[in-house]
């Protein structure tokens, strides 16, 4: 756990802020169908995680941030030893990311991917 006073990376949060937005994620819309389609994820978040020593992937987790009315539904990211657990030690510099932004609001419009039409 991070301690307060402690400056984070851009687009790091604490672990208590990704337990409260993961738990309100399961506790509030799991099982739910909601109009998210994509998440967009920055360069920067990726570099990030893919930059911690020991990371062979990266696990992204569903999340709810009511106190962002412009993006209340996110992903948070964290990188994954080879072991398949999540490598979260913020003393260490394995941290939680989140700059992701659903779409909708930021989507391609052109993508197939976001295209209500099947194909023929």
């Amino acid at each position: 756990m991070t301690k307060e006073n402690t400056k984070l990376p851009e687009g790091v949060i604490t672990e208590e802020e990704a337990v409260n937005r993961t738990t309100a994620w399961r506790e509030g819309f799991l099982g739910q169908t909601l109009n998210i389609r994509a998440f967009n994820i920055p360069k920067s978040d990726l570099v990030g995680l893919l930059s911690e020593d020991g990371v062979a992937s990266v696990r992204a987790y569903l999340g709810y941030n009511a106190n962002n009315p412009n993006n209340k539904f996110n992903l948070l990211l964290v990188g994954v030893d080879s072991n398949g657990d999540d490598m979260i030690n913020y003393d260490n510099g394995n941290y939680i990311y989140d700059f992701t932004t659903p779409c909708p609001a930021m989507c391609d419009q052109y993508s197939p991917l976001n295209n209500d039409t099947s194909p023929d």
